[in-house]
């Protein structure tokens, strides 16, 4: 039977009204880019030649995460690239490589990472639960203003390093390829877009700036005695008409008694949560921006052999072993501290038969299996200093030094394909 009615509008929208119950929706995302790519060669002999390219590109963003200024989804990051060096062969050919310096930046790209926007969202929630009337209403209106729903952050990514590449054709049948590199990476610009939103300020040493200040308070049940608590302290931390300060202006519509400082909360206070802010947020900048997990050279070499005529004619063995030079795990006054190189083995075997008819048509089958880290390697990789960059620091029992974090390697794996070439 046919039903006759209607149903109400019920879709969130970014104009939504904002109140205990309903979160306006994030605003739409729209984003273009251009891609420029330019090269030149120039032969100064036969066998050597200058090269140089350049590039701008852009990326695609990470749908996951929203940021800062109004929640939106991430916008995409955009890139440039450029190298510059020498080709050259020798040996009629059976040598060839190329060296190159090359430098990149990923400018305002987004990684995950809420350590500027949970504390404020923890503000807007004690003042949401201590505020009544027409401060409440003022406060729920401008909830989109004031605490929009971020996970990411923006930082600055650039590299620059050297990389040589080499192919040698030893024999008809004998191939060799080496790669090697030396990195460098710089991360800046940590939380730029969450720390202009908020009003914080930078000093001299690159660091954030408190407004809030740990301090004791009386306390009030047991005379004597004191509370660890938090006060503003410098509220000119925080530029004037920003979300913090702001934020900070609705202390006057507490209930009488209760200020930033005394807000009950299970999360601290508002003026801790404010001092939580500044304190993560620092320690992401010096951990992040520096070199840590940088591994500064790198090397592989690869080989393959195809057998041409006899019983072993139509396979192919080859095999490569690659090396990871020791990242950076630490930093103590500048110095830094290095982790464990990384080797590993691979290898694989091929069997490709000759060309032929058959109900696929005229084509070849070729079979392969491919063996990674071949001698099974499980040494753990370590990544993170537990003790701050003291390696003089060891765990009892002579197990050396204290990881915060390790990586587990890859075990040996296996892989086998068939394809077959018309």
């Amino acid at each position: 039977d046919p039903v006759i009615g209607w149903i109400p509008d019920l879709s969130i929208t970014p104009d939504t009204p904002s109140d205990a119950n309903t979160i306006p929706a994030p605003p739409p995302t729209d984003f273009d880019g251009t891609v420029r790519t330019a090269g030149g060669v120039f032969h100064i002999t036969d066998n050597l030649s200058l090269v140089a390219n350049t590039a701008t590109n852009i990326g695609i963003p990470d749908f996951r995460r929203t940021v800062y200024p109004d929640g939106s989804t991430s916008p995409p990051p955009n890139g440039d690239g450029s190298d510059f060096g020498i080709d050259f062969s020798l040996f009629d050919n059976r040598l060839t490589g190329r060296l190159v310096y090359y430098e990149t930046e990923a400018i305002q790209e987004v990684v995950g990472g809420a350590q500027a926007a949970t504390p404020i969202e923890n503000v807007y929630e004690i003042y949401e639960e201590f505020l009544t009337n027409g401060p409440l209403d003022n406060l729920l209106n401008r909830r989109s203003e004031l605490r929009p729903e971020v996970n990411g952050r923006f930082r600055d990514n650039v590299s620059s390093g050297y990389e040589l590449r080499l192919t040698a054709n030893i024999t008809d049948n004998w191939r060799l390829t080496l790669n090697a590199a030396k990195t460098d990476r710089i991360v800046s610009n940590m939380y730029s877009k969450a720390i202009d939103f908020l009003g914080l300020m930078k000093g001299e040493d690159g660091l954030l700036v408190h407004g809030v200040t740990e301090t004791e308070f009386p306390d009030p049940e047991n005379e004597g005695d004191f509370l660890d608590g938090y006060v503003v302290s410098n509220p000119g931390a925080f530029e004037t008409g920003k979300v913090i300060s702001e934020l900070l202006a609705f202390e006057s519509d507490l209930p009488e008694g209760q200020n930033v400082s005394n807000t009950p909360d299970i999360g601290g206070s508002i003026a801790e949560q404010l001092y939580n802010l500044v304190d993560n947020v620092n320690d992401q900048i010096e951990i992040q921006e520096k070199r840590w997990g940088l591994r500064p050279y790198r090397f592989n070499v690869f080989t393959a052999y195809d057998f041409t005529e006899g019983a072993l004619k139509g396979w192919t063995l080859g095999g490569g072993y690659r090396w990871n030079d020791a990242n950076i795990i630490g930093e103590e006054n500048g110095i830094e501290f290095e982790g464990e190189p990384q080797t590993n083995a691979d290898f694989f075997i091929r069997y490709r038969t000759a060309r032929n008819s058959s109900f696929l048509g005229d084509g070849r089958w070729t079979y392969q299996i491919n063996i990674s880290n071949l001698f099974d390697d499980d040494t753990i990789i370590p990544s993170r200093l537990a003790i701050d960059g003291n390696l003089d620091y060891m765990v009892p029992g002579g197990r050396g030094p204290a990881y915060a974090r390790f990586d587990i390697p890859d075990p040996r794996s296996y892989r086998f394909t068939v394809t077959y070439d018309f």
